[in-house]
């Protein structure tokens, strides 16, 4: 495994222990635990590679299953959380990249909800 692959499996894997330190019993910004995952990974997966990913690359990366992942990428695109984009290379091929303005205070919430110094949860 290369140094970039190792770095983006790290990467997930906090991103998935954030979600599940964030859903631990406590309401908050309206999300499923899946579709929070989804949305903290793309925007981990946007900061290192700014180029929209897919579908299949973020099932892939998060070692979900692909309709799993579609659900959820609908669920944020209907919330205005993300933005589709068209593929340069196929027209088929549709990219998703985070509308930081509008998922900015959510991913933020997700992160002080895992973040082990937040005082409100611990």
């Amino acid at each position: 495994m290369d140094a970039e692959t190792r770095k983006q499996l790290v990467a997930l894997d906090t991103a998935t222990r954030m979600v599940r330190r964030a859903y631990w019993g406590k309401p908050g910004h309206g999300l499923d635990p899946s579709t929070a995952q989804v949305l903290v990974a793309l925007a981990l997966i946007a900061d290192e590679h700014p180029e929209a990913t897919t579908p299949t690359e973020l099932a892939n990366r998060l070692g979900i299953p692909h309709p799993a992942v579609s659900t959820s990428l609908s669920k944020l695109k209907e919330s205005g959380l993300i933005a589709p984009t068209k593929d340069t290379e196929s027209k088929r091929l549709k990219r998703y990249v985070v509308r930081k303005r509008n998922a900015g205070p959510i991913i933020n919430q997700i992160v002080a909800a895992a973040s082990d110094e937040s005082p409100r949860y611990r």
